[in-house]
């Protein structure tokens, strides 16, 4: 059977946090599966997907706002997003 059932061929992406790192790679590697590939992510993405949203995703206006200039149909969806958490250790 091989990979052709790994293919995207028609199919919409959407990667929340996908300009770096997890979601970065996710993208290109769809990209590269034939998915028409959409970030939602508060940096720029520097390389070429069919759109980027600037959005700070933990705001719910702001990602409703960005899914409206998304569109539909969505056929997968990969939640990449993260933030960085910066904690006083308690013994300080």
């Amino acid at each position: 059977m091989g990979l052709e059932r790994l293919r995207y061929d028609g199919r919409r992406a959407l990667i929340s946090g996908g300009a770096s790192g997890m979601g970065a790679a996710t993208a290109k590697l769809l990209t590269e599966l034939g998915a028409e590939v959409h970030v939602l992510d508060i940096q720029d993405v520097t390389f070429p997907v069919a759109q980027a949203v600037r959005v700070d995703l933990r705001d719910p206006a702001a990602i409703d706002a960005a899914l409206e200039r998304v569109g539909g149909p969505i056929h997968a969806l990969f939640s990449c997003a993260a933030s960085r958490v910066l904690r006083s250790h308690p013994s300080r």
